[in-house]
């Protein structure tokens, strides 16, 4: 990592009285030489590459391989750190009729699903992050993927590369926010907001909580299989000209 130095120096110049055995020289106010200056310039740039923060998994050991997000090893300061490695729904008994809410089938237990947007850029630049269910082939009519953060609150993820603390690696911040109870459909759905006028320096995590698919009326649905994905979309905020 480069870190730039700037070098500042200072010059005080002092007017002097000299006394002499027969006369005295007072010194001179207001004049062109009582007052100069020393020009200070410096060149500040971020980190080119930063470290990628580990995602948010369960404490202890083999934690990669409890994970439920996947590490994307941003390049470069501005990118999706991270996001849910896949989700499955699967019942043995849809309803007849009428709305039926499925959730998630979890791998590990006790591991959360995250998204984490990387903005280490030292820039005031606000950002974007959305999401959109789209389906491959047919589709769930009116499905949504629903999730429980109740207050949109976002942490800054402030690990380092090393085994993964939630009791220390999460901190709250008011430099990004959420979308509470954010829930996924065909359109694309704002999950995080970046701040415009802050400087950003982190990876900004936004937990998922409790996911489940919601299905609104099971008896305009055959059963069978589907699939599809959640697009995860970054985009910064245009500035004016």
């Amino acid at each position: 990592m480069k870190k730039s130095k700037a070098l500042f120096s200072l010059v005080s110049l002092l007017s002097t009285t000299v006394i002499g055995s027969g006369s005295v020289f007072a010194a001179t106010t207001g004049g062109a030489s009582s007052q100069q200056n020393t020009p200070v310039t410096t060149t500040l740039q971020a980190p080119s590459n930063p470290t990628n923060p580990t995602p948010p998994q369960p404490d202890g050991p083999n934690q990669g391989d409890n994970s439920n997000n996947n590490n994307n090893n941003v390049q470069g300061t501005f990118g999706i750190a991270y996001q849910p490695k896949a989700f499955s729904f699967t019942t043995d008994s849809l309803n007849s009729n009428g709305e039926q809410v499925i959730p998630v089938s979890n791998p590990h237990a006790g591991a959360t699903y995250n998204v984490g947007v990387k903005d280490m850029t030292h820039d005031t630049r606000g950002w974007t992050l959305t999401a959109q269910l789209n389906w491959n082939g047919s589709a769930i009519t009116g499905a949504t993927i629903e999730t429980s953060n109740a207050t949109g609150s976002v942490n800054k993820n402030n690990n380092t590369g090393g085994d993964f603390n939630a009791a220390t690696d999460l901190v709250a911040t008011t430099d990004a926010t959420g979308t509470a109870n954010l829930s996924i459909n065909n359109a694309a759905q704002t999950v995080m907001t970046g701040k415009e006028g802050v400087i950003h320096n982190a990876v900004y995590d936004y937990s998922l909580g409790n996911v489940s698919l919601k299905i609104p009326d099971t008896s305009v649905v055959a059963a069978g299989q589907y699939s599809g994905n959640v697009d995860w979309n970054l985009s910064v905020t245009p500035t004016n000209p």
